[in-house]
């Protein structure tokens, strides 16, 4: 069971010994070809898994065990490489000083889907803007996380996506899901939030990081004659040109509100995400 071996290590415990085992682990469940796609050109596969094991053990083992369907090795290798590549960013890009975004920056932020070309420029416009490093890195097979919200010890916040689900939608409600963590609970970000945005979590934190990401996305007036409209396609542009967001964006919402994932495919399915990423699958 992962459970067993993900062992809560007693506070005496040695963190050599622990990111040793940390290291088995990690060696045990990342396959050779996803440590390849990461590690950096010159590093060999044991450099990279005890970095990995490394950064690993800086959080509490219960972290990675909060969602029973998930690999929790899988999750603390990809929150690992998240958090590496953020602070390798703090040290090489510009990133501003922190600021708090007001509701209408988040505003401001979802505006910027109507156009797939912006997917490039997110990064440099949220560290510029408003201080937040923003990292893509691809989930590894069967993970169950869509994303993170983490500060760095300097207090920079960090936003970590996986594109679980290469849809344009998805990144983009999981983007301004882990921003609204950060205007809402950035005190408490020193612990990361991991987010399975499939798990119907009515956790108080949860709850409201979602209602301000769908007010964002599209405003609560236009939401609700969309909805009622929500079978008619032309309605639907109508409504997504007066909310200043991608059509793909308001159909995904619509279906996640409606648990209908038979609706408007084509419009969620137009857009691949990594590709425009530049990523490799």
């Amino acid at each position: 069971m992962l459970d067993d071996d993900f062992s809560v290590y007693p506070a005496a415990a040695s963190s050599t010994y622990r990111i040793f085992e940390l290291y088995g682990q990690l060696k045990r469940h990342l396959k050779s070809k996803d440590i390849a796609a990461r590690k950096g050109a010159s590093e060999s596969e044991s450099a990279f898994l005890l970095r990995t094991a490394i950064t690993a053990g800086e959080e509490s083992p219960a972290l990675f065990r909060q969602n029973p369907r998930a690999n929790p090795f899988l999750t603390a290798a990809w929150l690992s490489i998240v958090k590496n590549t953020a602070r390798a960013a703090a040290l090489t890009r510009t990133v501003e000083p922190f600021r708090p975004p007001s509701d209408d920056d988040l505003r401001r932020l979802a505006t910027y889907s109507t156009d797939v070309r912006n997917l490039r420029r997110l990064p440099t416009i949220l560290a510029e803007q408003y201080g937040v490093i923003l990292v893509v890195e691809r989930a590894f097979p069967a993970m169950r996380t869509d994303g993170c919200v983490l500060t760095l010890n300097s207090g920079t916040p960090v936003i970590g996506l996986s594109l679980r689900y290469n849809r344009y939608d998805n990144f983009w409600f999981t983007l301004m899901h882990e921003m609204a963590h950060i205007c809402l609970h950035y005190d408490h970000l020193s612990t990361p939030i991991l987010d399975d945005l499939e798990e119907e979590d009515d956790g108080e934190v949860e709850v409201a990081a979602n209602r301000l990401a769908m007010d964002t996305l599209v405003p609560r007036n236009i939401w609700r004659k969309m909805v009622l409209q929500r079978d008619s396609r032309s309605h639907l542009v109508e409504y997504a040109r007066q909310a200043d967001v991608h059509v793909a964006v308001a159909a995904g919402l619509l279906r996640y509100r409606e648990k209908n994932y038979t609706m408007y495919s084509d419009l969620v399915q137009s857009i691949d995400v990594a590709h425009e990423l530049g990523l490799q699958g």
